[in-house]
């Protein structure tokens, strides 16, 4: 059965990665709420539960109160843990509901997830000693994760070019603004010529073409 001069030995790995994403296609309008899905993956070889993930919640998105996920709030973010264990080769889902806020801009839509720490089925914190990532609640020291970049979604990077416990999700706004302003300064007379000059702003994330206007 084994010729016992040879033999193997392994060392595990822990590595989880997690990806975002949300079900809007198109532009959103403000008080829309936006369902967003986190998907976590474990690509070790150790099984892990207790899987903590924190959401950075920017000022154009905020926790739904239709929001039934069980999301606790942290100051402008919010957290929860994987009810589940998570075996090797496994991921698993959570979902939770956002609303576009009142101050949302074309610059304050995209939120980021992370994972924040991780036990192994012993209950040890395995967060110092993922394979390829840094797990934490610190959302600005994971490379990668750009928005509609080859690293958004990406999951399966050794650590190189993207921190695959951290990932982004975005949303569109489509915004445009009219300025109308007249040359005259002084008190116009009968029949006299007047040019009114009309400046039209993109002040969202869409290319907008055909535009159409009205002067009453």
């Amino acid at each position: 059965i084994d010729e016992d001069d040879h033999d193997p030995a392994m060392v595990k790995i822990f590595d989880l990665a997690l990806v975002k994403t949300n079900n809007k296609v198109g532009s959103v309008k403000r008080g829309e709420e936006v369902l967003y899905t986190i998907t976590i993956y474990n690509q070790g070889l150790i099984s892990a539960q207790e899987i903590e993930v924190i959401d950075y919640l920017p000022l154009g998105l905020q926790l739904s109160a239709n929001d039934q996920n069980n999301w606790l709030a942290d100051g402008q973010n919010i957290r929860k843990t994987l009810s589940q264990t998570l075996l090797p080769g496994e991921s698993a889902q959570m979902q939770v509901l956002l609303t576009v806020s009142d101050q949302a801009n074309a610059s304050n839509l995209t939120n980021f997830a992370e994972i924040v720490s991780a036990q192994d089925l012993n209950g040890e914190n395995m967060s110092a000693y993922d394979f390829d990532s840094t797990p934490d609640d610190e959302m600005t020291n994971d490379q990668g994760g750009v928005p509609n970049s080859p690293t958004d979604n990406e999951y399966e990077d050794d650590g190189s070019i993207d921190e695959d416990d951290h990932d982004p999700a975005t949303l569109q706004i489509f915004d445009l603004a009219l300025r109308k302003t007249v040359d005259k300064t002084n008190v116009a007379s009968t029949d006299e010529d007047i040019t009114f000059t009309f400046e039209v702003f993109n002040q969202g994330g869409i290319t907008a073409k055909n535009i159409e206007l009205v002067d009453y």
